[in-house]
């Protein structure tokens, strides 16, 4: 249920502080962001690395976090960009902070679990992979998709998932 409150908090934020009025500068970014997501979900369907559990089985709860969160955060993120490297990771360290705080506390009250060998440690180390991933994608996505994929491969590698 803590995901729920995510959501509203995300949505309520993006209204407030999210540039709403250009959302379709932002929205190839947001559905890059979905596919990735997807992606996972879809490949690690028989071995998850993490999983969220709740009031709805993963699936559910997946899409709703990709529909709600995802793009209320991208309308946050990637407007605030600052110029000059120093800002740059600070803006970047200030996102994986927030995404591995709300990580940390889902996981304290049992709506996320790790599994197959994945830590909460892993997540916050993709989180500072993941956030200039996405600003590549805004500015030069074609770059972005290789390098995303490159990414995926490496994880899945490593944690033995299977892909058939």
């Amino acid at each position: 249920m803590l995901i729920v409150i995510v959501a509203i908090v995300s949505i309520a934020s993006a209204l407030k502080w999210g540039d709403k009025k250009n959302w379709q500068s932002y929205y190839s970014t947001i559905i890059f962001f979905i596919a990735a997501d997807l992606a996972y979900n879809a490949l690690s369907v028989s071995k998850r690395l993490w999983e969220y559990s709740g009031f709805l089985p993963h699936e559910y709860i997946g899409l709703f976090v990709m529909l709600t969160i995802y793009p209320s955060v991208m309308l946050i993120f990637l407007p605030k960009w600052p110029s000059g490297v120093w800002h740059q990771v600070v803006h970047i360290l200030k996102w994986v902070v927030i995404f591995s705080a709300v990580e940390w506390i889902l996981s304290l009250f049992g709506e996320l679990t790790y599994h197959n060998g994945w830590s909460f440690w892993f997540s916050v180390l993709f989180d500072c992979v993941m956030f200039p991933l996405l600003i590549l994608h805004h500015k030069r996505p074609l770059l972005a998709w290789p390098l995303a994929i490159g990414v995926g491969a490496v994880i899945l590698y490593s944690f033995h998932i299977p892909v058939s």
